[in-house]
C-alpha cells in the first residue's frame, strides 16, 4: 500500500507547476547520484543468471526488448513517429496505453499489431491509485482484465513503476514490467535485482506470470532530470549487460521525445538519442543480440527457458505476512560478524524489526542504530587471554594441565557473563519492543536458556547454529576434556531440541542437527554462508604489496589452531625453502587467539622477509583490493569432523574476486569450491607446496580456475542462499514464506534503511 506521503505527493503534483516540479526533482536527484554511484546505473551483484540458464536462442549474447510508456495524448500523438523510426532500422517494441486518461483509437492498436508491434496496458489512470489498497486493487483488476482481454493484450506495466508482485497474479497476463534491475531514484526503489526475467508462480491458483525488469535507466531519469546530454550511459550499460549474457530493456516515453518541430519543452529531449541507441544495437551488436517483443520473451521464459523449479518465485500463498520483532543474540561484534550483519540487515529489508545484543569493545558506543538495526553492547571480559591457548610444546605436561583449567574456567566464565548479561539486556529491550522471536547464534551454546525463558511467554525461539561447538572443543584441546565435551553435547542438543526453528550453515550441519541432536527435519532450514556480491566488485590492488613479489599467496580468516594456518605456513616454506621459489609473499588477513604461534613459526621457520600480516580490516573497500591484490588463495584446515563439515565464507569470497583457491580435500570445502580450486589430499604439505608452484607459474591455469569461481559464486551469493532465511520467518510470521514484492532490495551496505530511504525518494519523484 502506498503510503500516506505518497499519496499527498500525488496530491500536490497537480497544484504545483510542472516547470517547479521539474526543477526541484532535478536538484534533488543530483544530490542523491553520488550516494548511489555504488548501484546506479550498473549494479554489480544483479548480473548472477538463474540456476540452470543455458542461454538465449540461437546462441545469441544478450536480449534486447524496446517497450514505451504512452503517458498522455501528447505522447499519443508521437507513437506512430516513434514505430516509423523503429520500423526503418530494423526494430519492433510494445506500447503501453494509460486506458482512461485518454482515448485509444481502435485503429492504432489495429495498424500498430498489423505492423508488428504489440500493444500493452499501463494502468487505468496515472495517478497513483492502483495500489491504495487491496480492494482497491482488486476493483481495478477486473476493469483492467476487462480491457485486456478487449485488446488481445498479455503485458502490463503499472503506472510510475509501482508494484506489489503478489496482487498482480489477479490480472490475466502472461508478464509484467513494472520492475527493474536497479533505480534508486524511483518513488519505489526496491528492485528485482536482477537482469534477467523471473517465473512468479501462482501455486494455490495455478497460474504465473513473468516479471521482466526494465535494465536501461529510462529516458525520462536520463535526459529530464539528469539533462545528460549523450548516450554514454545507454551505451555503458548495454555493454555490461551484454557481457554478462543478460537482458537489455528499454523503456522510454513517446511524450518525452522531441521530433525537431519548434522550441522542445523543458521535460523533451532529441529523438536523435534514442534514434542513436537504436542505430548502435544494430550497427556494434551485429548479430549477437535476440531482437524480441516482450510478449515473445514472456513465452520462451515460462515455456522453459531454465530447468523446471528454477529462476522462479512461488507467489501463490496468503497475504504478506505481519513483520515480526526480532531480538538476535551473539556473543561476537556486530557489525564485524559477517553472517550475524547479513541475516539482520536482510530481515530489517523484508520488513521486519531487528534488535542485536551482542559484545562491545572499548569505545564503540554502548547502543546505536545500523541501517535501521538497534544495536546493544554488553562490555567484552576476558579471563586468562592467551592462557586458554593450547600449548605446542608436548615436553610441558604441566603447562598443558594449567591450560585446560585455564580454558575450561575462562570460556565458561565469558559465556555465562554474556548469557547473564544478555539476559539483563533482554529484559530492557523487550519493555520497549515487545520483540516476537529471540534468535540466537551460536556459540555459546548457554543462549538457548534466554530463550527458554521468553518461550514461556509465547515467543518463538530460533537456534542459528554457527559452530558444532563440542568438535570445536576436541579441535582445540584433544580429548583431555571429555566430561566438558559431553556437556557441550547436552547444551547444543537442548538447544536445537527447544528451538521452534533451526537454521543450518549447511547439509553436513544438517546432518548433525538431525542424527545427534534428534531435530525434526522440517524444522531445520539451511541457510549458506555467501558474500554479497555487490562488495567484491573489481578494485584497484595495493600497489606497494604488489610490488614486492611476483607472485601474492593469501590466506584470509580467523587465526585459530582448527583453522590450519600452521599447515600453511609449513607449506609455504615448503615453497620457498625446498622448491626454491623465492619470489612469492604470503599475505596473511585476519587474527585469532592462535596468531601469536604464527608469527613465532614464521621467524623459526626463516620467512619473515616473505610474510605480511595485516591483522583485521574492518573497511571492507579496503578488503576487496588486497584480495584483488593477490593471485592464488590458500586455505589448510586440516582434516577433522569438524572441518570436514563447515562451510568457510572465505571461500566465497575468494571466487568472489575470481582468483583460484589451493585446499586440503574437505567435504564441504569442494562442494563450495567445486572446479574453481585445486584440492590436495589432507595434511599433505608438500603436495599443496607443489600445487602452489605449479599454480604461481601457469597464468592461464589461474585465469581458468578464477573464471569459473566467478560463475560459481553467482549461484552461492549472499542474495540467493538467504532465500530459506526470509521463507522461514515468513513460516514463522504465520504466511508460510510469502514475501511478495519485497523479496529482494537495491540498497548497497552502508546505505540508509528502506523507511527513510523510500521517504527521500518519494521526494526526489520518478512519477513522470
Amino acid at each position: 500500500m502506498l503510503r500516506n506521503h505518497l499519496r499527498l505527493y500525488y496530491f500536490a503534483k497537480f497544484l504545483i507547476p510542472r516547470r517547479l516540479q521539474i526543477a526541484l526533482r532535478r536538484r534533488l536527484i543530483r544530490l542523491q547520484r553520488a550516494k548511489y554511484a555504488d548501484i546506479w546505473p550498473i549494479h554489480e551483484g544483479t548480473a548472477a543468471p538463474p540456476e540452470g540458464w543455458t542461454g538465449w536462442p540461437e546462441g545469441k549474447q544478450f536480449a534486447f526488448v524496446l517497450t514505451h510508456d504512452v503517458e498522455s495524448e501528447r505522447g499519443l500523438d508521437r507513437v506512430l513517429r516513434v514505430a516509423d523510426l523503429e520500423e526503418s532500422l530494423g526494430f519492433r517494441s510494445s506500447f503501453n496505453f494509460v486506458v482512461e486518461d485518454y482515448e485509444v483509437p481502435a485503429s492504432l492498436r489495429r495498424e500498430l499489431i498489423e505492423r508488428g508491434f504489440e500493444v500493452g496496458v499501463h494502468g487505468l489512470t496515472h495517478d497513483g491509485s492502483l495500489y491504495h489498497s487491496r480492494e482497491s486493487f482488486r476493483q481495478h483488476a477486473v476493469r483492467i482484465n476487462r480491457v485486456l482481454r478487449e485488446w488481445g493484450a498479455v503485458g502490463f506495466r503499472s503506472p510510475s513503476m509501482h508494484h506489489n508482485l503478489e496482487w498482480l497474479h489477479d490480472l490475466d497476463i502472461a508478464y509484467d514490467s513494472s520492475t527493474f534491475d536497479t533505480d534508486p531514484f524511483e518513488p519505489q526503489p526496491d528492485s528485482l535485482h536482477s537482469i534477467f526475467p523471473v517465473l512468479l508462480r501462482d501455486s494455490a491458483r495455478g497460474r504465473g506470470y513473468v516479471e521482466l525488469p526494465y535494465t536501461l535507466p529510462q529516458d525520462f531519469t536520463l535526459f529530464v532530470l539528469l539533462e545528460e546530454k549523450s548516450i554514454d550511459i545507454w551505451r555503458r550499460k548495454l555493454h555490461w549487460i551484454a557481457e554478462r549474457g543478460g537482458l537489455g530493456l528499454v523503456n522510454t516515453h513517446p511524450d518525452y521525445l522531441w521530433f525537431g518541430r519548434g522550441k522542445p519543452a523543458l521535460d523533451e529531449y532529441p529523438v536523435e538519442r534514442y534514434r542513436s541507441l537504436l542505430e548502435h544495437v544494430r550497427d556494434d551488436y551485429a548479430g549477437r543480440f535476440w531482437h524480441v517483443l516482450p510478449r515473445d520473451l514472456a513465452g520462451f521464459w515460462a515455456d522453459g527457458a531454465v530447468p523446471t523449479g528454477r529462476g522462479a518465485v512461488d507467489l501463490g500463498l496468503p497475504e504478506r505476512a505481519r513483520p515480526l520483532k526480532i531480538l538476535m543474540l551473539t556473543e561476537s561484534h556486530f557489525p564485524a560478524d559477517i553472517r550475524v550483519r547479513q541475516e539482520a540487515f536482510k530481515l530489517r529489508e523484508h520488513g521486519h524489526k531487528v534488535s542485536v545484543i551482542c559484545l562491545g569493545e572499548l569505545g564503540e558506543k554502548p547502543s546505536e542504530s545500523l541501517q535501521g538495526v538497534e544495536v546493544y553492547r554488553i562490555p567484552k571480559i576476558e579471563l586468562f587471554g592467551k592462557g586458554k591457548q593450547p600449548s605446542s610444546d608436548p615436553s610441558r605436561p604441566l603447562q598443558r594441565v594449567k591450560t585446560l583449567v585455564q580454558a575450561v574456567t575462562g570460556y565458561a566464565f565469558e559465556y555465562l557473563y554474556f548469557t547473564v548479561a544478555a539476559w539483563l539486556v533482554s529484559l530492557s529491550v523487550y519493555t520497549r519492543d515487545r520483540f516476537d522471536v529471540v534468535h540466537t547464534h551460536n556459540p555459546p551454546d548457554t543462549l538457548f536458556l534466554i530463550a527458554r525463558f521468553y518461550k514461556a511467554f509465547g515467543k518463538k525461539f530460533v537456534y542459528d547454529h554457527h559452530d558444532l561447538s563440542p568438535d570445536l572443543l576436541r579441535e582445540k584441546y584433544g580429548t583431555g576434556l571429555a566430561p566438558v565435551y559431553r556437556m557441550l553435547l547436552l547444551l547444543e542438543r537442548f538447544s536445537c531440541r527447544s528451538a521452534d526453528r533451526v537454521i543450518a550453515t549447511n547439509e553436513s550441519y544438517k546432518r548433525v542437527e538431525m542424527e545427534r541432536c534428534g531435530v525434526d527435519p522440517d524444522k531445520i532450514f539451511v541457510v549458506r554462508n555467501g558474500p554479497d556480491l555487490r562488495e567484491f566488485c573489481p578494485a584497484k590492488p595495493i600497489q606497494p604489496l604488489r610490488d614486492q613479489a611476483r607472485t601474492i599467496l593469501c590466506y584470509l580468516g580467523a587465526i585459530n589452531v582448527q583453522d590450519g594456518l600452521d599447515f600453511a605456513l609449513e607449506a609455504f616454506g615448503k615453497v620457498v625453502h625446498d622448491l626454491h621459489y623465492g619470489d612469492i609473499r604470503l599475505l596473511v588477513i585476519g587474527d585469532g587467539d592462535y596468531l601469536y604461534r604464527i608469527r613465532e613459526l614464521t621467524r623459526e621457520m626463516g620467512l619473515s622477509d616473505h610474510v605480511t600480516f595485516t591483522g583485521n580490516i574492518a573497511d571492507r573497500r579496503l578488503l576487496v583490493r588486497y584480495l584483488c591484490t593477490a593471485d592464488i588463495f590458500v586455505d589448510a584446515a586440516p582434516r577433522s569432523f569438524l572441518n570436514d563439515r563447515s562451510t568457510f565464507i572465505k571461500h566465497m569470497e575468494y571466487m568472489a574476486v575470481g582468483r583460484p583457491i589451493v585446499s586440503f580435500a574437505l567435504m564441504e570445502s569442494m562442494d563450495s569450491v567445486g572446479d574453481a580450486g585445486v584440492f590436495i589430499e589432507p595434511n599433505d604439505t608438500t603436495a599443496m607446496a607443489k600445487a602452489i608452484v605449479d599454480l604461481a607459474l601457469d597464468e592461464r591455469r589461474r585465469m581458468e580456475l578464477g573464471a569459473a569461481g566467478r560463475d560459481r559464486v553467482r549461484a552461492l551469493c549472499w542474495e540467493k542462499v538467504s532465500k530459506p532465511l526470509v521463507r522461514m520467518y515468513a513460516d514463522l510470521a504465520g504466511s508460510g514464506g510469502n514475501h511478495g514484492p519485497h523479496v529482494i532490495r537495491s540498497f548497497p551496505p552502508g546505505s540508509r534503511v528502506q523507511a527513510e530511504t523510500r521517504r527521500h525518494h518519494t521526494q526526489s519523484g520518478g512519477v513522470h
